[in-house]
């Protein structure tokens, strides 16, 4: 006997029944293609929770909802663009996208509020866009967008909502270069590369009234135990971390979808030291969620 819509109707409150459809969308974002084909309602529910995070790269995976540019941009084509709008909030994009379609996205997405910019290379052109955004959270090397010699141009409209902003610049210039970062009135978090100077860190961490986490990332540990600096004087300030991070944009990926990502560590281990659970500013694998 075959079963009819009807027959496999159940007696859950909408909302109940939305919570449950949503919350298997969190947890298996693979599935959600599927989801989208159970109902009518199911699809209004679920399909704007796939456009909540356009990680934009050449390869999709099965493990997580990653989206060519080009399909983005056929989607764009066939979906209302208030879809976008209203919808996507984090956009990361990865290889060298051309800054005109970067421009294109984010120009129809203009909810976003955190944006990742992986081994792109764009330009000052691009700045217009992102001074409409408000965005929160921030990745990007900031010498793209503002070349050298001159310093970024921390009064720009982009930085004016920034909690977190990772600095993906290999130049230095010691806290000169960088002083404009204490001009930032809502910034709590803040990262570089691992070859940062100790000058800019002690900058920060002086001027920067609301910060409350520093985080140099390093790709391997090898490469931490490596490092050229004594960082021992850093690590007295109790926001001071340093963290490796092996894969960057799957740690991207989980602090965009809600989960745990370098962030969520290092603000875990910043708190645990503030309260003497813990010593120390090397965070080893898994200890700041133990």
């Amino acid at each position: 006997m075959s079963l009819t819509p009807r027959d496999v109707e159940t007696d859950l409150p909408i909302e109940l029944e939305r919570e449950i459809f949503e919350r298997a969308a969190f947890l298996a974002p693979e599935c959600m293609p599927k989801l989208l084909l159970v109902g009518r309602r199911v699809k209004i529910w679920i399909e704007p929770l796939m456009y909540r995070i356009l990680s934009i790269h050449p390869l999709q995976q099965r493990t997580v909802i990653r989206r060519t540019l080009k399909g983005i941009l056929k989607a764009m084509q066939v979906k209302p663009l208030a879809f976008f709008r209203q919808h996507v909030r984090s956009v990361c994009f990865v290889r060298n996208d051309s800054t005109a379609d970067i421009w294109s996205v984010l120009a129809t997405c203009t909810g976003t509020t955190n944006l990742a910019l992986f081994n792109v290379d764009v330009d000052p052109t691009l700045l217009p866009v992102l001074a409409q955004l408000r965005l929160e959270r921030l990745s990007a090397v900031l010498g793209d967008l503002f070349p050298t010699p001159s310093a970024p141009n921390f009064a720009h409209p982009l930085f004016a909502n920034l909690t977190h902003l990772d600095v993906l610049d290999w130049r230095d210039g010691g806290w000169a270069g960088w002083i404009g970062l204490r001009a930032l009135p809502r910034l709590t978090h803040l990262s570089f590369n691992d070859d940062i100077s100790n000058s800019v860190c002690e900058g920060a961490l002086e001027h920067c009234a609301q910060l409350r986490v520093l985080v140099i990332v390093w790709t391997n540990h090898a490469t931490m135990q490596a490092d050229p600096y004594d960082r021992t004087g850093l690590g007295e300030d109790q926001r001071f971390v340093m963290i490796v991070v092996n894969e960057y944009l799957r740690d991207w990926e989980a602090g965009a979808g809600g989960g745990e990502d370098y962030w969520a560590r290092a603000e875990v281990w910043v708190q645990k030291r503030q309260a003497g659970a813990v010593k120390g500013h090397l965070i080893r694998k898994d200890e700041a969620t133990e």
